[in-house]
């Protein structure tokens, strides 16, 4: 039992440790063209470092919020490099946001419980590594279709 508890304090402060590197690296001056990338960063790590997170994290995908940070630190570095790469994947990447946005406030007001709609949420996170990190590799397939085919089954 202590080991167990030993290795999860390890990946929490990693997760934790990522998190505030990532909230760093998106404080200061931004450029204005960056602007939108910037506030996407921001959305994507608010919905995955927030309070309560532990417990509203199933324990598989706690596994993964290392490499979805790793992936968002990657994709900071890289902004200012080559920034219409990063906006082709924002183009890619916020429709699909919006959509669970709204999917999730609509079902939180109707008090519905769909384990289709969690699936696109943690497949969104996959597309965004696939999209801003691809050396990182992803948990599953993803790709533009596959999202589509998951959004079929959200009620």
């Amino acid at each position: 039992m202590i080991e167990v508890g030993e290795r999860l304090l390890e990946r929490v402060s990693d997760i934790l440790s990522r998190g505030r590197a990532v909230r760093r690296s998106l404080k200061g001056n931004i450029p204005l063209g960056l602007m939108d990338s910037y506030q996407d960063l921001q959305h994507q790590l608010d919905g995955l470092i927030h309070p309560g997170f532990l417990l509203s994290t199933p324990a598989d995908r706690l596994a993964d919020l290392p490499r979805y940070l790793t992936a968002m630190e990657r994709r900071v570095e890289r902004l200012t490099r080559d920034p219409s790469r990063d906006q082709a994947g924002l183009a890619a990447v916020l429709p699909h946001q919006r959509r669970l946005d709204e999917a999730l406030e609509r079902h939180a007001r109707k008090g519905i419980r769909d384990p289709a709609l969690t699936e696109v949420r943690w497949l969104l996170e996959e597309y965004r590594v696939s999209l801003f990190a691809q050396e990182l590799g992803t948990r599953e397939r993803v790709s533009e279709k596959r999202l589509a085919r998951a959004w079929e089954a959200v009620r």
